[in-house]
């Protein structure tokens, strides 16, 4: 019997359990080898691809199932094949279009593949054409703009346009994210302690932004790091401390 025996923390990689400069901490990486050999589960959450957080593992052991492509993905996490797919269809793709403005979008990034993904900029023929090739699923689409006023201006005439249709949420502040609705890092969450089954009995996640708020309000015990939004930490059973205080060894520290 382990001291962590039935604890599964699922954390968010960019400033959850990577520090300002995108690194993960030794002491953060010590705590969770630690974590995991009494017993404990530990993945990542992430809107980041398979292929990123297969490198990552390479320096952070992982021993659950992963979620990518923030919950559009679930990836096995020794040989990182997709175990689940929860992706949109042709009606997405059509959707996603109906919002780009050629004039006024920047960049645009439409996941098709769990590692593979068609980007359209400004200026460089229709975005039309940067679809041509893709099939389904589409596991999200990224909006990219110039700064946070017209990101949230999107975000806005989304949530207008399609209501509770997509969850279209912020992953950093120029870049907004829709997905279909039944995805997303929260309802991967749950998915992920099914398939643990019996193993588990609490779920912690970890977050720092827009798009970690369903994983912190589908978690036993949401936790908001110390750099998050507010609207994180209000959706949090507690706040810890900031990303770059190695906040996931905190976490481990405190159960």
């Amino acid at each position: 019997m382990g001291r962590y025996d039935g604890y599964l923390i699922l954390a968010d990689y960019d400033g959850t359990l990577a520090d300002r400069n995108g690194q993960v901490s030794p002491e953060n990486v010590e705590a969770i080898m630690e974590f995991q050999q009494e017993g404990g589960f530990f993945t990542i959450a992430s809107g980041r691809s398979p292929d990123f957080i297969r490198n990552v593992a390479q320096k952070v052991p992982l021993n659950a199932p992963v979620i990518a492509l923030n919950g559009g993905a679930i990836v096995d996490p020794d040989s990182f094949e997709v175990m689940e797919r929860i992706g949109g269809d042709e009606e997405f793709l059509r959707d996603y279009l109906s919002l780009i403005d050629p004039e006024i979008s920047y960049e645009t990034h439409l996941w098709h593949s769990s590692c593979v993904n068609s980007v359209w900029k400004r200026g460089e023929g229709t975005p039309e054409q940067s679809v041509k090739n893709v099939s389904s699923p589409i596991y999200k689409v990224i909006f990219v703009q110039d700064s946070p006023e017209p990101t949230l201006a999107l975000k806005t005439a989304a949530k207008a346009k399609f209501a509770n249709k997509y969850l279209i949420e912020r992953s950093w502040p120029i870049g907004l994210e829709m997905l279909p609705a039944f995805s997303g890092k929260g309802n991967a969450a749950r998915l992920v302690k099914r398939l643990l089954g019996d193993r588990v009995h609490t779920l912690i996640g970890m977050g720092d932004y827009e798009n970690d708020v369903s994983l912190l309000s589908a978690a036993d015990i949401g936790v908001a790091v110390g750099n998050a939004l507010d609207e994180v930490k209000r959706a949090a059973d507690k706040i810890t401390v900031p990303n770059h205080e190695h906040a996931v060894r905190q976490v481990i520290l405190e159960l």
